[in-house]
C-alpha cells in the first residue's frame, strides 16, 4: 500500500531565501573607494558569486551554492515543538582584490539575521525575518529585507514583505513528500537595481511571491 499520494499533505517543507551578486567582480566608483577604506588605491574590486538563479540542490542549506546570505527554514509538521521548526542562517565571506589579486576576505556577522514570530500548528506556520547584512569593509549601507515566510500544510507557501532593490534575491519553496527528497519552486526572483541602492536611497520595494505543490 503507497504511503502516500502526491496529492495529499506533505510531511516535510522547506524553505530558502539567498540573497547573491551575478557578477563575478563589483568595480568601486569614488564614493565606494572613500566609504570602503580604498581612497587612494587603484584596481579595487569587490568579488561577487558569478551565478544566474540557482533552485536548491538536494543537500541545501548545506550545499556550495555562492551566496551572500542565506536563510534556510524546515518545517516537519509532524514533530512536537521544539522539533518542528528547524532553521539557520549563513553569510559568506566578502573578498576584496587589487588588479584581480586577492588582497584581503572579511566576514559579515550573521547577528543582524533575525527571525521572530515562529509559529506552527499541525496545518500552518509561519516565520518573520528581519535582514541587514553590510559589507565589512564598508561605513554604510546594507542587504535590507523584511518578509513573512508562510506555510501551509496543503501545499502552499507564501513569501511577503519588502527589501531595498539590491543585490539579486531569489526564494523558494520545497516539499517532501515522504521519500526524503525536496520539490522546490521559486516563489520569487528579483534583480540587482544598483549598488547605491544599499544605503536605501533606491527605497523599499514589495516582495510577493506564492508557490503551490
Amino acid at each position: 500500500m503507497p504511503r502516500a499520494a502526491r496529492t495529499y499533505q506533505p510531511w516535510v517543507s522547506g524553505f530558502v531565501y539567498r540573497t547573491f551578486i551575478p557578477d563575478s567582480k563589483v568595480n568601486m566608483d569614488l564614493m565606494t573607494t572613500l566609504g570602503c577604506g580604498q581612497a587612494g588605491k587603484t584596481g579595487m574590486t569587490f568579488g561577487g558569486d558569478g551565478r544566474s538563479w540557482v533552485t536548491p540542490p538536494y543537500n541545501t542549506p548545506w550545499d556550495a551554492t555562492s551566496f551572500r546570505s542565506s536563510v534556510f527554514i524546515n518545517i516537519n509538521w509532524d514533530n512536537a515543538a521544539p522539533y518542528d521548526v528547524v532553521w539557520t542562517k549563513e553569510v559568506r565571506p566578502t573578498t576584496l582584490y587589487q588588479n584581480g589579486v586577492l588582497k584581503e576576505q572579511r566576514t559579515a556577522s550573521a547577528d543582524s539575521i533575525k527571525l521572530s514570530n515562529i509559529s506552527a500548528t499541525s496545518n500552518y506556520a509561519q516565520a518573520h525575518i528581519n535582514h541587514a547584512v553590510g559589507n565589512p569593509f564598508c561605513a554604510a549601507g546594507a542587504i535590507t529585507y523584511n518578509a513573512w515566510a508562510r506555510f501551509y500544510r496543503s501545499g502552499t507557501f507564501e513569501v511577503s514583505g519588502s527589501r531595498f532593490p539590491v543585490p539579486a534575491h531569489e526564494v523558494y519553496g520545497g516539499w517532501d513528500n515522504g521519500n526524503g527528497t525536496k520539490v522546490w519552486r521559486p516563489l520569487t526572483r528579483l534583480s540587482n537595481e544598483g549598488f547605491a541602492c544599499l544605503t536605501g536611497v533606491c527605497g523599499s520595494k514589495q516582495l510577493y511571491g506564492s508557490a503551490t505543490y
